[in-house]
């Protein structure tokens, strides 16, 4: 699979795609210099805020469009905060890296890229809308796997082998399918991050981009986006 996956977007159109898709249930509004987030109109303040993201990398397109087919087809619940894109740059390019050829969801918080800076910055709200959880739908694209990578999870043991069997219903998994987030070296991801900011847990699922179609791993972050919110 090639490290670049040209996508035509135009980020504006998808916002707005994004904003009309929730459009009765929440807003579009900034986060930091570069980020826009689908917040509540009438946040629940039963439930801890749950964060999901996407967008990490432009040449993992399903997180997105995942994300956004699960806002069209769903409810979005009010205690859900939503990062659409987390790199514009490298979203608009197709591909995996930004436009300094820095992998976003890497070096954080010390070495974060250009764009991701001022989203460090708003650690204090960042804090916030993750305390109930972090969800970040991203793929693999250099991988015919898929696995859920854990930073914490909090007890929540049954959704994480939910997770996990919806993964292994539809690909080949890496190993067991489960990668604890502890035994990785490099601990400098966003969903890392949120958890040292408090998140109760942070879960990154990879869907292999190398030989499964797009419908597929669309079908397959729309179901886990399914079991992290109920």
């Amino acid at each position: 699979m090639p490290r670049s996956f040209k996508q035509h977007i135009n980020l504006s159109n998808l916002y707005s795609q994004f904003e009309d898709a929730t459009k009765d249930t929440h807003r579009l509004e900034k986060i930091g210099d570069e980020h826009k987030i689908l917040v509540p109109i009438e946040p629940d303040t039963t439930r801890s805020s749950q964060l999901v993201v996407s967008g990490h990398q432009g040449d993992e397109p399903a997180g997105v469009q995942g994300l956004l087919q699960w806002c069209k087809e769903r409810d979005v619940p009010s205690h859900i905060r939503i990062i659409p894109v987390i790199s514009e740059e490298s979203y608009v390019n197709g591909t995996h890296f930004d436009d300094d050829g820095q992998n976003p969801n890497l070096g954080l918080p010390s070495h974060a890229s250009d764009e991701l800076e001022s989203l460090i910055e708003e650690s204090e709200r960042l804090a916030e809308i993750s305390a109930g959880g972090y969800l970040s739908c991203q793929e693999d694209p250099e991988r015919g796997m898929g696995y859920l990578l854990v930073w914490k999870n909090g007890g929540k043991h049954k959704m994480i082998s939910e997770m996990l069997d919806e993964i292994k219903s539809r690909f080949p998994v890496h190993k067991n399918g489960l990668v604890n987030g502890d035994e990785i070296e490099n601990r400098t991801t966003l969903g890392a991050f949120c958890v040292d900011l408090g998140a109760r847990m942070a879960l990154t699922v990879e869907t292999p981009v190398e030989g499964f179609s797009l419908p597929d791993r669309v079908a397959c972050h729309m179901s886990i986006l399914d079991l992290f919110v109920r």
